[in-house]
C-alpha cells in the first residue's frame, strides 16, 4: 500500500472514529425524559396515637387495595392524596391494619377535594385492633385549628 493511500485511509477512519465519539457523547449525555408528577387530588393527616406501627392502604376504584405508608407509633405523617387513591366521586376509603396483628379495619367513605383533607385517627385496642380509628373531613382552617 502507497503511503498517500494509507494517509488517507488514516484520516477516513479518524473522522470516523471522532464522528462516532461526538454521536455516542452526544447520546449519552441527553436528558432524560421528565414524567409528569401526578396530579394532587387532596392531602391526608394520620395520627397515630397508638402504641403500634399500622399500616395504611387505599381502597381504590377498582376494588384493589393501594399501599400508603407505615405510620410508626405515637407519630404524625402527612401525604398528598393522588386521584387513583379514591373511588367514585373524590371518596377516600382507609383499610389500617397494625404490623403483626390479623385483624384489619376499613373506614367509612370520606369526600376529600383540594379544599377538604382527609384526618386519619388511628386508634388501636391492647392487642392491634384498629376498629376504634376514624377517617373524617377536615378544611384547610379547621387543619390548623388542630394542629395548635
Amino acid at each position: 500500500m502507497s503511503s498517500g493511500i494509507r494517509s488517507t485511509h488514516a484520516r477516513t477512519t479518524l473522522r470516523f472514529l471522532a464522528t462516532a465519539a461526538v454521536v455516542v457523547g452526544g447520546v449519552a449525555c441527553q436528558a432524560k425524559p421528565r414524567i409528569a408528577a401526578p396530579p394532587i387530588a387532596s392531602a391526608l393527616i394520620v395520627r397515630n396515637s397508638s402504641a403500634f406501627d399500622i399500616n395504611v392502604y387505599a381502597l381504590t376504584r377498582d376494588g384493589g387495595r393501594d399501599w400508603l405508608l407505615t405510620v410508626p407509633a405515637k407519630a404524625l405523617r402527612a401525604l398528598p392524596v393522588e386521584p387513583r387513591m379514591l373511588r367514585a366521586s373524590s371518596e377516600l376509603v382507609i383499610v389500617a391494619q397494625s404490623v403483626g396483628s390479623s385483624a384489619q379495619c376499613t373506614s367509612n367513605p370520606v369526600a376529600v377535594n383540594a379544599n377538604v383533607f382527609g384526618m386519619l385517627d388511628l386508634v388501636t385496642t391492647s392487642t392491634g385492633n384498629c376498629s376504634p380509628s376514624a377517617l373524617y373531613s377536615i378544611t384547610a382552617d379547621e387543619l390548623q385549628a388542630a394542629m395548635r
